[in-house]
Protein backbone atom coordinates (compact mmCIF):
# COMPACT_ATOMS: atom_id res chain seq x y z
CA UNK A 1 0.00 0.00 0.00
CA UNK A 2 2.72 2.51 1.01
CA UNK A 3 4.00 1.79 -2.31
CA UNK A 4 0.93 2.59 -4.71
CA UNK A 5 0.39 5.83 -2.10
CA UNK A 6 3.93 6.53 -3.13
CA UNK A 7 4.42 5.97 -6.46
CA UNK A 8 1.01 8.14 -6.99
CA UNK A 9 2.84 10.68 -4.62
CA UNK A 10 5.98 11.25 -7.25
CA UNK A 11 3.36 11.71 -10.25
CA UNK A 12 1.38 14.24 -8.37
CA UNK A 13 4.48 16.06 -7.37
CA UNK A 14 6.18 15.10 -11.19
CA UNK A 15 2.91 16.87 -12.70
CA UNK A 16 2.39 19.62 -10.07
CA UNK A 17 6.54 20.85 -10.95
CA UNK A 18 5.56 20.60 -14.79
CA UNK A 19 2.36 22.81 -14.46
CA UNK A 20 4.26 25.44 -11.79
CA UNK A 21 7.08 25.39 -14.67
CA UNK A 22 4.63 25.81 -17.63
CA UNK A 23 5.65 22.45 -19.60
CA UNK A 24 2.64 22.13 -20.62
CA UNK A 25 3.36 18.83 -23.16
CA UNK A 26 5.16 17.14 -20.37
CA UNK A 27 2.42 17.57 -18.11
CA UNK A 28 -0.02 16.23 -20.21
CA UNK A 29 2.48 13.11 -21.09
CA UNK A 30 2.48 12.79 -17.16
CA UNK A 31 -1.24 12.81 -16.79
CA UNK A 32 -2.18 10.71 -19.15
CA UNK A 33 -0.02 8.38 -17.99
CA UNK A 34 -0.98 8.34 -14.57
CA UNK A 35 -4.27 7.61 -15.67
CA UNK A 36 -3.22 4.58 -17.86
CA UNK A 37 -1.63 3.50 -14.74
CA UNK A 38 -4.76 4.12 -12.22
CA UNK A 39 -7.03 2.19 -14.62
CA UNK A 40 -4.94 -0.58 -15.27
CA UNK A 41 -4.42 -0.86 -11.48
CA UNK A 42 -7.82 -0.62 -10.87
CA UNK A 43 -9.25 -3.00 -13.65
CA UNK A 44 -8.41 -6.23 -15.46
CA UNK A 45 -6.10 -6.77 -18.27
CA UNK A 46 -8.99 -5.46 -20.64
CA UNK A 47 -8.09 -3.14 -23.60
CA UNK A 48 -6.11 -0.14 -22.80
CA UNK A 49 -8.69 2.48 -24.07
CA UNK A 50 -11.80 0.57 -22.63
CA UNK A 51 -10.31 0.56 -19.41
CA UNK A 52 -9.06 3.75 -19.42
CA UNK A 53 -12.74 5.14 -20.70
CA UNK A 54 -13.96 3.35 -17.82
CA UNK A 55 -11.57 4.53 -15.05
CA UNK A 56 -12.30 8.17 -16.11
CA UNK A 57 -15.77 7.33 -16.03
CA UNK A 58 -15.93 6.24 -12.63
CA UNK A 59 -12.75 8.03 -10.89
CA UNK A 60 -12.07 11.43 -13.13
CA UNK A 61 -14.92 13.00 -14.62
CA UNK A 62 -17.21 12.25 -11.85
CA UNK A 63 -14.25 14.52 -9.34
CA UNK A 64 -14.54 17.78 -12.02
CA UNK A 65 -16.52 20.49 -14.20
CA UNK A 66 -14.33 19.07 -17.57
CA UNK A 67 -16.62 18.74 -20.63
CA UNK A 68 -14.32 16.47 -22.14
CA UNK A 69 -15.92 12.72 -22.64
CA UNK A 70 -14.06 9.88 -21.16
CA UNK A 71 -13.62 9.06 -25.71
CA UNK A 72 -12.33 12.51 -26.00
CA UNK A 73 -9.94 12.04 -22.97
CA UNK A 74 -8.66 8.59 -24.88
CA UNK A 75 -8.21 10.25 -28.44
CA UNK A 76 -6.24 13.45 -26.08
CA UNK A 77 -3.96 10.43 -24.40
CA UNK A 78 -3.36 8.86 -27.67
CA UNK A 79 -2.89 12.23 -29.54
CA UNK A 80 -0.46 13.90 -26.42
CA UNK A 81 1.67 10.08 -25.57
CA UNK A 82 1.73 8.96 -29.64
CA UNK A 83 2.70 11.91 -31.47
CA UNK A 84 2.52 14.79 -29.07
CA UNK A 85 -0.52 16.41 -30.93
CA UNK A 86 -4.30 17.07 -30.22
CA UNK A 87 -5.14 14.77 -33.29
CA UNK A 88 -5.80 11.19 -32.74
CA UNK A 89 -7.33 8.09 -34.40
CA UNK A 90 -10.19 8.48 -32.76
CA UNK A 91 -10.53 12.46 -33.72
CA UNK A 92 -9.93 11.44 -37.56
CA UNK A 93 -12.83 8.75 -37.32
CA UNK A 94 -14.85 11.45 -35.64
CA UNK A 95 -15.71 9.59 -32.84
CA UNK A 96 -13.79 11.74 -30.28
CA UNK A 97 -13.49 15.40 -30.14
CA UNK A 98 -9.74 16.97 -30.10
CA UNK A 99 -8.67 19.02 -26.58
CA UNK A 100 -8.09 22.02 -26.79
CA UNK A 101 -5.90 23.20 -23.36
CA UNK A 102 -5.96 26.57 -21.56
CA UNK A 103 -3.13 27.04 -19.24
CA UNK A 104 -2.25 29.52 -16.71
CA UNK A 105 -4.43 32.42 -17.18
CA UNK A 106 -5.31 31.31 -20.59
CA UNK A 107 -9.35 30.38 -19.73
CA UNK A 108 -10.02 27.37 -21.52
CA UNK A 109 -13.60 29.16 -21.55
CA UNK A 110 -12.66 32.13 -24.05
CA UNK A 111 -11.13 28.68 -26.30
CA UNK A 112 -14.41 26.82 -25.90
CA UNK A 113 -16.33 30.35 -26.92
CA UNK A 114 -14.40 30.99 -29.96
CA UNK A 115 -14.50 27.09 -30.77
CA UNK A 116 -18.52 27.56 -30.50
CA UNK A 117 -18.81 30.35 -32.38
CA UNK A 118 -16.57 29.05 -34.99
CA UNK A 119 -18.93 26.23 -35.31
CA UNK A 120 -16.35 23.65 -34.74
CA UNK A 121 -18.13 20.26 -32.86
CA UNK A 122 -14.87 18.15 -32.94
CA UNK A 123 -12.97 20.38 -30.49
CA UNK A 124 -13.97 21.16 -26.57
CA UNK A 125 -11.31 22.83 -23.92
CA UNK A 126 -10.48 22.11 -20.63
CA UNK A 127 -7.84 23.70 -18.40
CA UNK A 128 -5.14 22.01 -17.57
CA UNK A 129 -5.00 22.76 -13.76
CA UNK A 130 -8.73 21.31 -13.67
CA UNK A 131 -7.02 18.40 -15.29
CA UNK A 132 -4.74 18.44 -13.28
CA UNK A 133 -6.91 18.59 -9.83
CA UNK A 134 -9.66 16.00 -11.00
CA UNK A 135 -6.50 13.62 -11.49
CA UNK A 136 -5.34 14.10 -8.03
CA UNK A 137 -8.83 13.63 -6.06
CA UNK A 138 -9.27 10.47 -8.67
CA UNK A 139 -5.85 9.26 -7.27
CA UNK A 140 -7.35 9.61 -3.64
CA UNK A 141 -10.32 7.21 -4.68
CA UNK A 142 -8.01 4.89 -6.11
CA UNK A 143 -5.39 4.73 -3.27
CA UNK A 144 -8.24 4.07 -0.42
CA UNK A 145 -10.07 1.25 -3.34
CA UNK A 146 -6.51 -0.34 -3.25
CA UNK A 147 -6.75 -0.79 0.44
CA UNK A 148 -9.13 -2.70 0.50
CA UNK A 149 -8.11 -4.79 -2.50
CA UNK A 150 -5.46 -7.36 -2.51
CA UNK A 151 -6.01 -7.58 -6.67
CA UNK A 152 -5.32 -4.09 -6.80
CA UNK A 153 -2.45 -3.95 -4.00
CA UNK A 154 -0.88 -6.76 -6.27
CA UNK A 155 -0.88 -5.04 -9.23
CA UNK A 156 0.37 -1.75 -7.83
CA UNK A 157 3.59 -3.72 -6.32
CA UNK A 158 4.29 -4.49 -10.13
CA UNK A 159 4.45 -0.34 -10.48
CA UNK A 160 8.14 -0.05 -11.33
CA UNK A 161 9.95 0.99 -8.27
CA UNK A 162 13.05 2.88 -8.82
CA UNK A 163 15.57 1.97 -5.65
CA UNK A 164 18.20 4.38 -4.04
CA UNK A 165 21.54 3.07 -3.64
CA UNK A 166 20.56 2.67 0.27
CA UNK A 167 17.44 0.51 -0.34
CA UNK A 168 19.33 -1.66 -2.62
CA UNK A 169 22.13 -2.34 -0.22
CA UNK A 170 19.55 -3.33 2.46
CA UNK A 171 17.84 -5.15 -0.04
CA UNK A 172 21.10 -7.26 -1.09
CA UNK A 173 22.44 -7.74 2.96
CA UNK A 174 18.81 -8.55 3.56
CA UNK A 175 19.01 -11.46 0.98
CA UNK A 176 22.62 -12.54 1.97
CA UNK A 177 21.71 -12.56 5.69
CA UNK A 178 18.32 -15.08 4.61
CA UNK A 179 20.30 -17.31 3.02
CA UNK A 180 23.22 -17.15 5.80
CA UNK A 181 25.69 -15.67 3.66
CA UNK A 182 26.52 -12.35 5.83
Amino acid sequence: MNNLRHQMKEFRDAIDLCVDRHLVLPALTLIYTTIDVSAWITYDDTRVGDRFERWCNSHLLPRSKLKATAVDLYGARCGVLHTLSSESTKSVRGTAREIVYGWGNADHRQLQEAIDLAGHPGYVSIQVEELRDALSAAIDCLVDEASGSPQMLEKAGKVLAVQSQEAADRLLNEVRASRGDV
